[in-house]
């Protein structure tokens, strides 16, 4: 919960070292994210998750440098495409760096595979 007592995040599992109580490390999900699990189990009966077909990579601070984004790196590099997967029918290429995706920022590898993840398979994306 937040300050403002609004839920944000869900416990997935807690680091005790071995004593029982929880004065260890926490992780959590978004709440988003759960909330979008539990709305396609209870609409669908089960989850639903999208797809592009690749593998993405992080960009380095060295890798921005050199593609001219300077010390910030931005965007997903293309590792790997999927033979005919959704990402290589739409001509996605390996060493592509996928900047955005619908017109939103993509801010790292993550972050795009977080994206994907919420869409539905068959949803275009541009």
């Amino acid at each position: 919960m937040n300050d403002r007592g609004e839920l944000i995040g869900i416990n997935t599992a807690i680091l005790s070292h071995g004593s029982g109580g929880n004065e260890g490390i926490g992780f959590a999900i978004p709440a988003k994210l759960a909330q979008g699990v539990m709305n396609q189990i209870l609409d669908h009966g089960k989850v639903t998750r999208g797809y592009l077909g690749i593998v993405v990579q992080p960009i380095s601070p060295a890798m921005a440098k050199a593609l001219g984004q300077g010390d910030q790196a931005k965007g997903a590099l293309v590792g790997d495409v999927s033979a005919k997967g959704p990402a290589e029918a739409g001509g996605v290429q390996r060493g592509d760096i996928i900047l955005d995706l619908n017109g939103q920022p993509v801010t790292n590898a993550n972050d795009l595979r977080n994206t994907i993840a919420m869409m539905q398979p068959g949803e275009t994306v541009s």
